[in-house]
């Protein structure tokens, strides 16, 4: 879903000028009320994205890297193997032994 701008759904709300002011009148209250509690959990999300980033240096790093490695083997083994591509004489030779026609 892609974020609307006010300006854009604006036309279509059916508000006067007074009904938008009043709108952006109470958010900006709201707002004023509130602005500690949410710069509060703005910097706990903060603080947590920083202890996530640091803390995976040490294991999970070498084990991402592990994992990207078996699956880059994988892609090109699947790549490079003959047995998954389903070819002419294939499909003849299927034919023949279960004796469709």
């Amino acid at each position: 879903m892609v974020a609307k701008k006010s300006n854009q759904i604006a036309p279509n709300s059916g508000l006067t000028g007074l009904g938008k002011d009043y709108v952006k009148a109470l958010i900006e209250e709201y707002l004023e009320v509130h602005k500690t509690e949410i710069d509060a959990k703005v910097q706990n999300v903060e603080i947590q994205n920083n202890k996530t980033s640091s803390s995976c240096a040490c294991n999970c790093k070498t084990n991402m890297d592990d994992l990207k490695s078996e699956i880059a083997i994988l892609k090109s083994r699947y790549k490079d193997d003959d047995k998954f591509t389903l070819t002419r004489a294939k499909l003849i030779q299927f034919m023949e032994t279960n004796r469709l026609e």
